[in-house]
């Protein structure tokens, strides 16, 4: 790789070390960055580019990076040229390695799909940009069951959310023993009430009408007597007086004949008994609250079996479409054996991502590194200071193993430092 007037760089040429891994050292702000920009900006195209490439005071600058072809020949040995100049113009050219000038470079660089992504930075990703790459990597598209899945446990909580709703109605009432399955009429009994009321209000009457002709009995038999006293006293009269009594004493006979019927039909009569109703109707009341506890009781037990139903429903059509994801996964091509995601994001063996050792989130971020780049194996790792010989030296055995180049960006100028830039150039 060279660069020439790119930010912070002078002139830079940079040689990939022989085991993949080139680290580049330097201080702050010495021009390592620019370094690894330098293969961003040549291999990613105009998206990738920021809004100053150049070197402050320049007028011009260019990469040039050599590479190595596919490794399944889909693409030859080549070199990519890309120029900048001020005010945002510049060039970019790719010939392959028999001299020849590809007519659309851009295409090209196009066709190879790159994707970098920082490893250690992949680790710090959200969880949710995390399953996207992964999902994209592996070829697994969950997004219609995964949808489908946050829909069923919605569907799941709303029912859980109806089920203790309709518990917490139902409480710890129980229902009462020996009532009727419906409630008692009180208007019928209140209609009886009212019939027995006229009944005896009419009993009641005919009483008095006895007693008014009881009372008139007696009057016309004093009457009566009175006259014939007077008969005895008054012969005078005796003739007028006994006309008079006969008619007298007819009425009288008339009267006890009326007197006489009305007193056996009111020894005939018979009270009903209004006290019997009102405590029917009291105890009518007490047994429809009852009945209506029970009626109520009966309807929410119905409505808390309803919703458990619902509950165990949703919990199975949560179950398969989990199971329909789970195959889906089962078939996809992991960069890394163990790796999967769930509704939490990235798993590694079962667990969280992030609960995974630092060597194993080191690994998994490498091969996703390598496989978003699967035409060009190179990864660009810029907080290289965090890694340790370790990680370094498994990092030197995953390049391998996927025949890629990795570019560390790393603060000093240790003899682990495969080239050390200081003020924009390359030491020695």
């Amino acid at each position: 790789m060279r660069s020439e007037n790119v930010k912070r760089l002078k002139a830079v040429t940079i040689t990939p070390s022989d085991d993949g891994v080139t680290i580049v050292g330097g201080r702050n702000g010495a021009g390592k960055s620019s370094a690894l920009d330098s293969i961003l900006y040549a291999l990613a195209g105009k998206n990738a580019l920021p809004p100053q490439v150049l070197r402050e005071g320049e007028e011009k600058g260019e990469i040039e990076l050599d590479l190595n072809g596919d490794p399944d020949g889909k693409f030859p040995p080549m070199t990519v040229r890309r120029t900048f100049t001020e005010g945002g113009g510049g060039s970019l050219t790719i010939k392959t390695a028999e001299g020849f000038q590809v007519p659309k470079p851009q295409s090209v660089l196009d066709g190879l799909r790159a994707r970098f992504i920082d490893p250690l930075a992949f680790t710090r990703m959200p969880r949710e940009k995390q399953v996207e790459l992964l999902r994209e990597v592996a070829g697994i598209d969950t997004s219609i069951v995964d949808a489908e899945i946050e829909r069923l446990y919605e569907l799941r909580r709303e029912r859980n959310r109806e089920f203790k709703a309709a518990e917490g109605r139902r409480g710890d009432s129980v229902p009462y023993d020996g009532m009727p399955a419906e409630e008692v009429s009180v208007q019928q009994l209140a209609e009886k009430l009212g019939e027995a009321q006229k009944a005896n209000a009419e009993n009641d009457r005919m009483r008095r009408e006895c007693d008014r002709l009881k009372e008139d009995l007696a009057g016309k038999r004093q009457t009566v007597d009175d006259m014939h006293a007077e008969i005895v006293g008054l012969e005078d009269k005796l003739r007028m007086l006994r006309r008079e009594y006969a008619e007298r004493d007819e009425q009288f006979k008339a009267a006890a004949v009326r007197w006489d019927a009305a007193q056996k039909q009111a020894d005939s009569l018979e009270d009903i008994d209004t006290n019997r109703l009102t405590r029917e109707i009291a105890e009518a009341e007490r047994i429809n609250s009852r009945v209506r506890h029970n009626n109520l009781l009966a309807e929410l037990d119905a409505a808390v079996e309803e919703a458990e139903d619902a509950v165990t429903v949703s919990d199975a059509e949560l179950s398969l479409a989990r199971k329909s994801k789970q195959e889906a996964m089962e078939k996809a091509d992991w960069p890394v054996d163990g790796l999967g995601f769930g509704e939490e994001g990235l798993t590694f063996n079962g667990l969280p991502f992030e609960q995974a050792s630092s060597a194993e989130q080191l690994r998994v971020s490498v091969a996703m590194g390598f496989a978003l780049n699967p035409r060009l194996p190179v990864l660009l790792i810029r907080d290289g200071s965090l890694l340790d010989d370790d990680n370094l030296a498994l990092i030197r055995e995953l390049t391998e193993a996927h025949d890629g180049q990795v570019f560390v960006e790393r603060v000093g100028d240790g003899e682990e430092c495969s080239v050390v830039i200081e003020d924009g150039e390359v030491m020695g």
